[in-house]
């Protein structure tokens, strides 16, 4: 049985979410190319951790639907920034609504570019991302590659910054997945987070 059964349209989604900046209680928009809005995420973070370690904080995001049930909730751990030996990289954990694994996102170590393992609730590898050895925050547009373990092609998480917004008088940067093969609704969850952990490594200003 899937853990991850009531997420709705993850598993075709081609869709962006967008941090709202200024506000220390973090909220996103997940939605995809047909619906508007899918998920509401909401980041729960210790303020003080937020004000001090920006970006490299430990948090929770919540994911609920439109009518405020619970979805999904990411797990990130403290990330110091400077590997050794493995024991400092990057983590993103994926719980269902019934607080049970779903899996993981775990940075691994590469000589010339940036990448990650995709991994299911028995630690079992089951896709890679690939980024840019280049990759940085002041790029405004970036893209990471997602592959299987035999190297087909399956998706692409990207960045990309719209522009200042006068309106509403702050910065939205929007973030997607574009699944381009069959995937389920576990992977699909895991790319979801797999987002979140990039736009925390590589795409936060705070």
């Amino acid at each position: 049985m899937s853990t991850v059964r009531q997420l709705p349209g993850i598993d075709g989604m081609a869709g962006t979410f967008a941090g709202l900046l200024g506000d220390l209680r973090r909220s996103y928009t997940v939605g995809s190319a047909q619906v508007k809005e899918l998920l509401v995420a909401t980041e729960e973070a210790d303020r003080l951790c937020l004000l001090l370690c920006g970006p490299a904080r430990a948090t929770c995001i919540r994911l609920q639907d439109p009518q405020g049930c619970d979805i999904l909730r990411f797990h990130r751990p403290y990330w110091v920034g400077a590997c050794c030996l493995g024991a400092c990289w990057a983590e993103m954990r994926v719980f269902g609504a019934s607080n049970q694994l779903v899996g993981s996102v775990q940075q691994r170590w590469s000589a010339l570019s940036h990448r990650w393992e995709v991994c299911n609730a028995r630690g079992t590898g089951t896709m890679s991302i690939q980024g840019s050895c280049a990759t940085s925050r002041c790029s405004t547009e970036q893209e990471f590659q997602v592959t299987s373990h035999a190297g087909s092609p399956l998706a692409v998480i990207w960045k990309r910054w719209p522009g200042f917004s006068e309106d509403c008088n702050r910065d939205h940067e929007f973030f997607g997945v574009d699944i381009s093969a069959p995937v389920g609704a576990e992977d699909g969850a895991l790319l979801l987070a797999a987002a979140f952990l990039l736009n925390f490594m590589f795409f936060e200003m705070s």
